[in-house]
């Protein structure tokens, strides 16, 4: 919990290499993730303290602070198209990745999939999205990108809102590009 978290945060993990985060906030982990000095290579977050304003912050840290990931289970800020196209870009080991939406209600996430997808990880292969709204003319972009650049099979875990989007998840399981049957949580 955060209350002897004053203690580590002057502190310096340049060997880090896991980070499991609940119970503190998300400015807190900024600063715990910033003294790893891009040594992560595992983190989960599951906590729901702190602001949600300073999510943007958060991702940036993200973004900035984790050339190594191959793993993150967490929250992004993703209301900017370009947020996930970075995550992406400055991620390029990540292999599994859940997103997790701390808002009250699904959030469309459809713009930034849609051009995200020519800059998905060439090694991922677990893909997780719980909470957001994926288009259906999205959907298909993204697993086309997906389709030319993985190296294996991706575990696309998402619920679909609607018929022709389970239709979608169907095609390309059918073709290889995801796992068959996973496309409910």
């Amino acid at each position: 919990d955060g209350t002897n978290l004053k203690y580590y945060m002057n502190s310096s993990f340049p060997k880090l290499k896991e980070l499991f985060v609940s119970m503190i906030t998300i400015s807190q982990s900024n600063v715990l993730i910033k003294n790893t000095h891009g040594s992560l290579e595992s983190l989960k977050f599951i906590s729901n303290y702190g602001n949600i304003m300073d999510l943007p912050v958060f991702t940036e840290t993200l973004i900035n602070s984790c050339k190594n990931l191959y793993q993150y289970d967490g929250p992004l800020h993703i209301e900017g198209i370009e947020t996930l196209q970075s995550f992406f870009q400055k991620c390029p080991k990540l292999e599994y990745l859940i997103l997790r939406n701390l808002k009250d209600h699904d959030f469309d996430i459809s713009d930034a999939l849609q051009q995200s997808g020519p800059f998905v990880p060439i090694n991922l292969t677990r893909l997780q999205v719980t909470n957001y709204t994926i288009s259906t003319e999205a959907l298909e972009i993204f697993l086309r990108a997906c389709a030319t650049r993985l190296c294996r099979v991706l575990e696309f875990i998402y619920k679909p809102k609607s018929k022709d989007a389970k239709l979608t998840l169907e095609k390309f399981a059918d073709q290889g590009v995801i796992k068959a049957n996973l496309g409910k949580l």
